[in-house]
C-alpha cells in the first residue's frame, strides 16, 4: 500500500497524534480515530488598527487566479467596543486586497466592505446599519467574479454605498492568504 511496511507487518489502529485514542504503534489508519467533544468556542481577539493588535488567524493556501475572483464568507461577530476601528478580516500586506471593518459610531458600531483597486487606490462600501457592542451579528459578505458585492447581516440584505467617486473596482489582485483578528470582540463559525 505505498507505506513501506510489509502487509504482514502492519498495525492497524488510529494514526492521527490529535486523537484520544492515536497509536504510537499503528502503521495503517483503520478509521477508528476518536475526538474530545472541546464544546463551542469563539475565537477572542483584543487588537485595533490603533494598537496593532497582532493576536490573528491566518488562513494561507487561498487560489490568487485572476479567474477566481469570488469570495463568500459567513460569520457570527461581537465587538466589544473597538474603540478607533479595526479589520474583522482581511488579506494582510502592504496593500490589503479586501477587508471587513468595524467603523465605531459612538455606542453601535458599523460594518465598511473596502476593495483594494489598482493602481492604488481603494473602495469604500459602507453599510446603513447600525449594531450593538456586546451582541452576536451574523454576517454573510460575498462577491462574484464579476464584482457583484453582497453583504447580509442578522438576515436583512444591507445597501451597499460606494464613497462618491470611488466606484471603480475592474481590476485587482488577490493574495493567496486571509487574516482574521484585528478589532476587540469574538468570532465564531467563519
Amino acid at each position: 500500500d505505498g507505506d513501506l511496511v510489509c502487509d504482514e507487518l502492519e498495525i492497524e489502529g488510529c494514526t492521527d497524534s490529535y486523537a484520544d485514542n492515536y497509536n504510537p504503534d499503528a502503521t495503517e489508519d483503520d478509521g477508528s480515530c476518536t475526538y474530545p467533544d472541546n464544546g463551542d468556542y469563539s475565537l477572542n481577539f483584543d487588537g485595533s488598527w490603533y494598537t496593532g493588535g497582532t493576536d490573528r488567524v491566518e488562513i494561507i493556501g487561498l487560489s490568487t487566479s485572476d479567474s477566481i475572483r469570488d469570495f463568500d464568507f459567513d460569520f457570527y461577530v461581537l465587538d466589544t467596543d473597538t474603540p478607533y476601528g479595526g479589520n474583522i478580516f482581511d488579506s494582510p500586506g502592504d496593500n490589503f486586497v479586501y477587508a471587513c471593518q468595524i467603523i465605531n459610531n459612538g455606542d453601535q458600531f458599523g460594518l465598511r466592505i473596502v476593495l483594494y483597486s489598482t493602481p492604488g487606490s481603494y473602495v469604500y462600501f459602507d453599510t446603513d446599519i447600525s449594531l450593538d457592542f456586546i451582541s452576536w451579528h451574523h454576517a454573510n459578505i460575498s462577491m462574484s467574479n464579476l464584482g457583484d458585492l453582497d453583504l447580509t447581516i442578522n438576515g436583512e440584505n444591507m445597501s451597499l454605498s460606494p464613497y462618491s467617486g470611488n466606484t471603480s473596482f475592474d481590476s485587482y489582485e488577490f493574495k493567496n492568504n486571509l487574516s482574521i483578528g484585528t478589532f476587540n470582540g469574538m468570532i465564531d463559525n467563519f
